[in-house]
């Protein structure tokens, strides 16, 4: 996700799968109200959103929804340098929600936040 600044507002660039489109067509124009923002949203296959992720511009926050092993770093390069991560890693048995924060200088803090239990990440990221 990136908030942009754009020429007559902001924009919430969202980049998911096709199962969230309804999700978000939902909310979208609470969200307008909230935050004065307009949402872009690109849906659709889990394994298309991974290459358009890959090639994107930076981005502002990133949730990942699928366990692995570890961060990928080819998703961490995607982050802004102040940018947040928010994802489970760890074994189908033994699974973190960390959170991932830019310092602003090229470094990550991570935060673990709870134990959790998501399926796992396939698609190549890594």
């Amino acid at each position: 996700m990136t908030l942009a600044q754009r020429e007559g507002g902001s924009t919430l660039q969202l980049l998911s799968g096709g199962a969230a489109q309804g999700i978000v067509g939902a909310i979208e124009e609470d969200f307008r109200l909230a935050t004065a923002a307009r949402v872009q949203g690109t849906f659709g296959a889990v394994g298309a959103m991974r290459d358009k992720l890959l090639a994107g511009a930076p981005c502002d926050a990133i949730i990942l929804t699928a366990a692995g092993d570890a961060i990928p770093h080819a998703v961490l390069d995607q982050l802004s340098p102040t940018g947040v991560l928010v994802a489970p890693v760890g074994s189908p048995s033994n699974q973190t929600l960390i959170r991932m924060r830019g310092d602003g200088q090229g470094d990550f803090i991570q935060e673990e936040l709870a134990a959790v239990s998501f399926v796992p990440l396939l698609g190549g990221i890594g």
